[in-house]
């Protein structure tokens, strides 16, 4: 088997954080490790935050809501 390590600089935290949460949260993504579903977390952080200042600098042109269902009627009796 021939992998790579790949290093990535990291700093040694101590957190306080929920067990269930992180829990929760690597069953959720699917990491193997506290330290890698802590990571995804950040990185999800980050790319919702660019997303919401993409929105805010160009505003709701850039998005076009199309309704894909069908229009809800009712039934009368």
């Amino acid at each position: 088997m021939n992998a790579k390590i790949i290093r990535m600089p990291t700093v040694k935290k101590t957190w306080l954080i929920d067990p269930v949460l992180v829990q929760r949260a690597r069953k959720a993504c699917g990491a193997r490790t506290e330290t890698e579903t802590v990571t995804r977390a950040l990185k999800e952080m980050l790319v919702r935050d660019e997303i919401d200042r993409v929105f805010r600098k160009h505003g709701p042109a850039l998005a076009v809501i199309e309704d894909v269902f069908a229009p809800i009627t009712t039934r009368r009796s």
